[in-house]
């Protein structure tokens, strides 16, 4: 799923659905029980996609992860 999501952020960069992508990822690697990789996606989505759904979900994430 990782690699899917990965694509999608490579192959269309300006595409509304990256955003989703990346939370997805992050979401992943959190069932992966890998939670480095998990924070550092999250933190990507909350700097870089400020005010959308999925950075509001990201910070909720980060604060059940701390």
């Amino acid at each position: 799923a990782v690699k899917y999501f990965a694509k999608i952020e490579k192959d269309y960069p300006r595409s509304n659905k990256v955003v989703a992508a990346k939370f997805a990822k992050a979401m992943t690697y959190k069932r992966m029980n890998l939670p480095e990789f998990a924070m550092r996606s999250l933190k990507e989505v909350r700097s870089k996609y400020i005010g959308s759904p999925e950075s509001f979900r990201a910070d909720a994430e980060l604060k059940m992860m701390k």
